[in-house]
């Protein structure tokens, strides 16, 4: 079975160093928003806190697969 890395990177880079065995690129896929929607639940203000928020998913080879970037944008406000 693969094995695979989430890393956070949200102004600094949280690294998983164990990874995890998942069956296929698929299930990764699915596993790194449920990732990244804990981190939303667990830490919201970090969204609001600048630059943007991502995870970024490697195999064992420590190649990039895919991202998944959240990111919060203020409208820009005129006058009334």
């Amino acid at each position: 079975m693969p094995k695979y890395f989430f890393n956070l990177v949200d102004g600094r880079t949280s690294l998983d160093r164990e990874g995890s065995q998942i069956e296929s690129l698929e299930q990764a896929r699915l596993e790194a928003v449920v990732y990244a929607a804990s981190m939303l639940r667990d830490r919201p203000e970090e969204v609001w806190a600048g630059g943007n928020w991502r995870v970024e998913v490697s195999d064992h080879h420590k190649r990039l697969l895919f991202t998944i970037v959240v990111m919060a944008l203020e409208a820009i406000r005129t006058e009334d």
